[in-house]
């Protein structure tokens, strides 16, 4: 299946001065999503609660990267971006003592607004395919309604193109189509959200298939430099001030200051200390007091 995400064109709205700091920003993340592109362990997702579309490749598999996605003989992806872009990298935990990481690739709630329709409603041609095949296949807005994005999907198939305009006015829910796209599998071309995609690179601990496997500490590396550029800084901050005081084998001491999402970052750094800097009375002592249900 493929993916497209699309924005309307916009000026940086940032003061002259901060504008060439919107600039920088934007080459680094357009240099941050040619890499994940080309990666093949990268995985994408687009979408909202209800609706969604994925992008995977194997290792193995011919792909045709781009600055702005990639395409292979399974599905495409597309993102255009711009200064209203916003990435953030996140870690999260996970069972299994473990633990899960992303970018989400956000915009504001004026920037991300999408044209809300809440019926199947037919679009015509996709003139915008990324591949000139399909530029004569018939584009649907499956009429979610979400303020942030518009999900739809493509088809030349006339089985399912007489069920989608059958249904056209209808609310994708009432018409019953669901199962006969998930089915046919279309492709899926969700639009511009809050986070408008979700960057998963390749994990230290789980495979392709969400499965743990053996930690791997240039993975960990990668993604550790990816969540210094793109983290929130106050994250950031209290995943540092726990890696080093376990390091310097300070007695374990809850900061009150810290908010519940600090929190599970520092869980989050105790699990990964016990694969970077393996058992040590210290590292006892903080998963103890502050990961015990691990």
């Amino acid at each position: 299946m493929g993916a497209k995400s699309h924005k309307k064109s916009e000026t940086c709205a940032c003061p002259p001065r901060a504008q060439r700091s919107c600039q920088i920003a934007g080459m680094h993340l357009a240099d941050l999503l040619q890499r994940q592109f080309a990666e093949p362990e990268t995985s994408w997702a687009i979408g909202t609660f209800g609706a969604i579309a994925e992008f995977h490749r194997n290792v193995d598999e011919p792909v045709a990267p781009s600055a702005s996605g990639a395409v292979t003989a399974r599905g495409d992806i597309d993102l255009c971006i711009d200064a209203a872009v916003h990435a953030v990298a996140w870690e999260r935990l996970s069972s299994g003592d473990s633990w899960t990481h992303g970018i989400a690739l956000c915009l504001t709630k004026d920037a991300s607004a999408m044209s809300r329709r809440t019926t199947i409603t037919e679009i015509g041609p996709d003139a915008g395919a990324l591949r000139d095949e399909n530029n004569s296949e018939v584009l649907f807005d499956l009429g979610i309604g979400a303020p942030h994005c518009d999900f739809y999907v493509r088809t030349a198939d006339a089985v399912l193109l007489r069920a989608l305009r059958s249904a056209v006015g209808c609310s994708v829910l009432q018409s019953r189509l669901l199962g006969e796209i998930a089915a046919m599998s279309p492709t899926r071309g969700p639009q511009g959200m809050i986070p408008c995609a979700a960057i998963f690179p390749a994990s230290a601990v789980h495979d392709a298939h969400g499965r743990q496997k053996p930690f791997d500490s240039a993975k960990h590396e990668t993604f550790q430099t990816l969540f210094s550029m793109y983290g929130d800084p106050t994250c950031i901050r209290a995943k540092h001030e726990t890696i080093a005081a376990v390091r310097a084998t300070k007695t374990p001491t809850d900061v009150l200051s810290y908010t519940r999402a600090l929190r599970l970052v520092r869980r989050v750094a105790l699990r990964q200390l016990a694969h970077t800097d393996g058992s040590s009375p210290a590292l006892t002592a903080w998963r103890a007091a502050f990961d015990r249900s691990a």
